[in-house]
């Protein structure tokens, strides 16, 4: 007997939309709790709650409090733009070879990403005095940080300044 039906292919992009919905509806609804209760006075379950998500979701998409704290800093490390702030940082080096105009357009870039990035800076210093997962993850962005700032110098160091082949260094 042959099959009435021939195989369709399974569309995941309807899922795929709702878990992005869900995931930004997550970070802004953690954004505000941190906020308002610090990391401490932050539940998972608060944030899923006003995010209208099982606290289940929130584990699977960011393994707890410490992984949402990551996940905002990450988001705002992108910066505002549609283009984020490393692709635009990658861009911009590989068409200025001027070292001021690098350090200009470099310095829009931190005032923009800075401005972001700095409440959920100070969030996890205040977290890690405390919390051990936070130490650890304020340990791991300052490594991160230093190392674009080692990356930075060198790029500057070079005459003429060329392209160091390092991806995601805004």
């Amino acid at each position: 007997m042959a099959d009435v039906k021939g195989k369709r292919r399974y569309n995941a992009s309807g899922r795929q939309e709702q878990a992005r919905r869900n995931r930004a509806a997550i970070l802004q609804a953690a954004e505000r709790q941190l906020n308002r209760g610090g990391y401490a006075g932050t539940t998972v379950a608060a944030v899923a709650g006003e995010a209208g998500v099982s606290v289940e979701t929130v584990y699977k998409a960011f393994g707890g409090k410490a992984g949402l704290v990551r996940a905002l800093y990450e988001r705002n490390l992108a910066g505002a733009g549609t283009v984020s702030a490393y692709m635009r940082s990658d861009a911009m080096r590989e068409r200025e070879s001027e070292p001021a105009a690098v350090l200009r357009e470099w310095g829009l870039l931190t005032a923009e990403v800075g401005s972001m990035v700095t409440p959920v800076r100070l969030l996890m210093r205040a977290a890690a005095v405390n919390d051990q997962e936070m130490a650890a993850l304020l340990e791991d962005i300052e490594h991160d940080r230093l190392r674009r700032m080692r990356h930075h110098a060198r790029y500057l160091s070079l005459d003429p300044p060329m392209s160091l082949g390092c991806e995601r260094v805004p």
